[in-house]
């Protein structure tokens, strides 16, 4: 693709996202009382999702980007593809899936749809999308990630992102069974390439790095966070795909949502996005 090309589909995706904002707002956060914790607030991130599947013990995060869509992994989904994704939901509104007393918003929606990247193998381009079968009630507790329309050349190199999930605390161990949060930098292609390659960590890749920190086991398809400068909302920079284990000395993969914009519109034609402030 010419740089032409490539200027031409920039101006295109924006035009597109412009025309079709709706009068609502994305991104927003709550207010948390959790110093230096990684527990979240109940409902602190309202774009949140969560898939879950017949098979127990298995998890994936997801992000609301529509009020009929959410954005996940497509290693979440792949091998269901053969029983049509039978049994699995996606769920909203979720703080700790063990009680149903702690905020009354969470839901459980069925699957109407899932696009899974055409070009998708293990590590390259682990993206997807479901469509739900009935469409998200918002409100201050459930609503959607502001997507990078704005942000489309920016390289987030050294700066902080914040990944969300359910996963397992610590390598082959228990879930968590409350939302967590943990803040990582994201570091340069050139040193992601020294743990997996030039073929991995390839121009489509976010990769996330701190000593100690990391997204882990079903925590697959869930957000990695960056917080506007200018606006102060949230945007979604990646989708958590991979590491090598968690929080070693191997930088965390993501697929990097900026690359992923056409598929994401292709995706969800007809769909209306919120704006940011």
């Amino acid at each position: 693709m010419n740089c032409g090309k490539i200027i031409l589909l920039f101006i295109t995706i924006i035009g597109v996202a412009k025309s079709r904002e709706e009068n609502c707002k994305c991104g927003w956060d709550n207010p948390s009382r959790i110093v230096n914790g990684v527990e979240t607030e109940i409902n602190e991130f309202p774009m949140v999702a969560r898939l879950i599947y017949p098979s127990p013990g298995m998890y994936c995060g997801g992000t609301i980007i529509t009020p009929q869509h959410i954005v996940t992994a497509a290693h979440c989904l792949q091998k269901y593809k053969r029983t049509n994704y039978t049994g699995i939901h996606v769920v909203v509104g979720e703080h700790d899936y063990t009680t149903d007393t702690e905020t009354n918003v969470t839901k459980r929606y069925t699957i109407a749809e899932v696009t899974i990247h055409p070009n998708y193998n293990s590590h390259n381009n682990d993206i997807a999308i479901v469509k739900t079968n009935e469409r998200f009630e918002y409100s201050m507790k459930v609503g959607p990630v502001c997507l990078p329309f704005n942000y489309m050349t920016r390289n987030l190199t050294n700066e902080t992102v914040t990944a969300l999930g359910w996963g397992k605390l610590r390598y082959n161990g228990q879930n968590s069974k409350v939302l967590r949060k943990v803040d990582l930098h994201v570091i340069t292609r050139e040193q992601c390439e020294t743990h997996y390659g030039a073929a991995i960590a390839n121009a489509n890749l976010l990769c996330t790095f701190d000593v100690g920190r990391d997204a882990c086991q079903n925590d697959s398809g869930g957000p990695i966070l960056w917080r506007s400068p200018t606006t102060d909302n949230l945007i979604l920079v990646g989708v958590v795909n991979f590491g090598r284990t968690c929080a070693d000395d191997a930088p965390g993969g993501n697929a990097r949502v900026t690359s992923f914009m056409e598929f994401i519109h292709n995706a969800t034609i007809g769909e209306t996005y919120c704006k940011a402030d």
